[in-house]
């Protein structure tokens, strides 16, 4: 026999439906919790917690009503120009290592 303060595990689509329920509002959290055997503050809890999931589910961190902010072709060129910028400063510094190297010239002090 069970002890009153063992916990039951309840499955994830036994809570969203019970949560739904709790939504919806056809009937109060006691009626919930009397047909289901679940403690009423734990179905406001599942409650709260899809609530939160769903608004998370719909909002972007670009932007907060939710909508994907879709770039113009300005700061897309705006990008390409910058990621061109960065790939040349990186070949001109790839070219003076190699230049560096073949004439035995190194950049640490002698004896290191």
């Amino acid at each position: 026999m069970r002890a009153e303060t063992d916990k039951i595990k309840r499955d994830t689509l036994f809570k969203v439906k019970t949560a739904a329920e709790a939504i919806a509002g056809d009937k109060n959290i006691t009626e919930i919790a009397k047909a289901t055997g679940v403690h009423p503050s734990t179905i406001r809890r599942w409650k709260k917690k899809a609530q939160s999931a769903l608004l998370n589910g719909f909002s972007s961190k670009n932007d907060p009503d939710g909508k994907k902010r879709i770039p113009d072709a300005d700061e897309h060129q705006k990008i390409a120009d910058q990621l061109n910028e960065e790939i040349n400063f990186l070949k001109r510094a790839l070219e003076r290592t190699r230049k560096a190297g073949a004439d035995g010239r190194t950049n640490h002090p002698p004896g290191k």
